[in-house]
């Protein structure tokens, strides 16, 4: 039953990535409800939908805090009287404008307009992303002419499975980019319909989702693509995403929903030969090959892939390249081993032990397969104590709430959650005054989410209640 627990809540994506540190000035601005009539080439906040669903609370309406429903960034070159392409994105924090942020640079170089939903996020229902993609669409059609054969979601870990359920739901998505996680649980994968661009980090605890996932979409005829990056569970850089956003318009040009465009092509040549020629020169052959056996696939059709094939190849009779793929698969075996047997450590090791265990995966070393397992592990580790507090605090089992969340702050030591269910243990056990103080140590560590605070029962009778909604504000 646990193990079903676990492999529910991964697929619904409940838990919050990363959900660590003080809020930044563009998601502080992200809160705020303005609007602007000219949008041209500005990130804008907008809701056509008004307030309607906020929370019913005199406290929290008075905080002025309400997002907006969507983010939009339209580039400098648009016409808003000619057809754009448009990317609807999903965040699994409904926080649209952080992406946008990221990726704008890259939306006004190839004409993108960009959407991101300040309302889809982890824990909604499925189906839910439907409903808030049609609200963008039908808010975005009112202001520019969309071009229905070049509509395209992006979506990184719940906000990823959001992104493809819609493209499963509506023949009218041209292409997916999903980061940092695969498809949502279905019973069969879909036709293949619709262009899919996978990305993962290396340090992702999701690597082997990815990688499972990319298999599977590949026997069941889809046409896509995994771009495995250093990094972990988050957005990809900028730099990172350039491929992404290249591999959409080379797959509108083999499709001929776009005419060809011979400097797209090139730019997109010389993109993959940069980057294959920066891992052959560190020696990272393995990085090279699925490099270049990517650009291959990316420009079958459009270009010349000859090249790129015997790059591939080349790259991987070279001895580094058997090396790294012996390396990555044996740490990725240990890894689904130590995951397996964390679900039962939890009520099975004493903090001693796992003081040790956390000790061990946080120390750096110099084996750059063991650094990312480590990291893959202590991310999985944090997720992991996120979902087995709450599970005990649903449970009312303070004493292994308790145990747990002390895993979680040495696993995890400056991300709010921690503190913050650690003052709802706090008040079930009569500690009012304990509890206060970790919900300060929560705000200071970056919680503001007033909505929760305000709905979670423990906080009823809490008498400064109205102060900390002031320091969240």
């Amino acid at each position: 039953m646990l193990l079903l627990l676990i492999s529910a809540f991964f697929y619904q994506c409940m838990s919050p990535e990363n959900p660590k540190g003080k809020s930044t000035d563009s998601e502080r601005a992200s809160s705020e409800s303005s609007k602007i009539s000219n949008p041209v080439n500005s990130v804008i906040q907008e809701d056509d939908q008004g307030i309607s669903d906020s929370v019913v609370s005199k406290a929290f309406n008075a905080m002025n805090t309400i997002k907006p429903g969507y983010s939009t960034f339209i580039p400098s070159s648009v016409n808003t009287e000619d057809e754009v392409p448009v990317i609807f994105i999903f965040d699994p924090h409904a926080n649209g404008q952080l992406p946008i942020e990221k990726y704008k640079n890259l939306a006004e170089e190839f004409g993108f307009v960009l959407v991101g939903s300040n309302k889809s996020q982890n824990g909604q229902a499925i189906e839910d992303g439907l409903v808030y993609y049609n609200e963008m669409k039908n808010a975005i059609a009112k202001k520019l002419t969309v071009n229905e054969s070049r509509i395209f979601t992006l979506g990184f870990s719940g906000g990823a499975r959001v992104a493809v359920s819609i493209a499963i739901q509506i023949p009218e998505i041209d292409a997916v980019i999903g980061c940092g996680a695969g498809f949502p649980a279905v019973r069969q994968l879909p036709n293949p319909n619709f262009y899919y661009f996978g990305m993962v980090g290396y340090e992702d605890f999701n690597l082997g989702e990815l990688i499972n996932n990319d298999r599977n979409l590949r026997r069941s005829g889809f046409q896509n693509e995994l771009a495995i990056f250093d990094g972990g569970h988050d957005w990809p850089d900028e730099a990172i995403m350039r491929e992404a956003f290249l591999a959409i318009q080379i797959n509108d040009i083999r499709q001929q929903v776009i005419s060809r465009d011979e400097q797209l092509i090139r730019l997109t040549i010389d993109y993959y030969n940069t980057a294959i020629k920066d891992f052959t020169d560190s020696d990272r052959y393995f990085d090279a090959a699925e490099m270049a056996a990517r650009a291959a696939s990316v420009l079958k059709g459009v270009g010349d892939t000859k090249s790129f094939e015997s790059l591939a190849k080349s790259s991987k009779k070279n001895a580094a390249y058997s090396r790294d793929l012996s390396a990555m698969v044996k740490t990725m075996e240990v890894e689904t081993g130590k995951q397996n047997n964390y679900l039962s450590d939890f009520e099975t090791k004493d903090m001693a032990w796992w003081k040790n265990e956390i000790t061990k995966i946080k120390t750096p070393v110099d084996d750059i397969y063991q650094d990312r397992l480590n990291k893959r592990l202590n991310a999985y580790l944090g997720l992991l104590s996120f979902m087995m507090s709450n599970k005990a605090i649903s449970e009312k089992n303070w004493i292994q709430a308790q145990k747990n969340i002390n895993v979680y702050r040495m696993v995890e030591p400056v991300n709010p959650e921690h503190a913050y269910l650690n003052a709802i243990v706090k008040m079930n056990t009569g500690d009012e005054a304990a509890a206060e103080g970790f919900l300060q140590q929560a705000i200071v560590l970056g919680f503001n989410d007033t909505n929760r605070f305000l709905n979670e029962p423990s906080f009823d009778d809490l008498e400064r209640k109205n102060q900390f909604l002031e320091m969240m504000k």
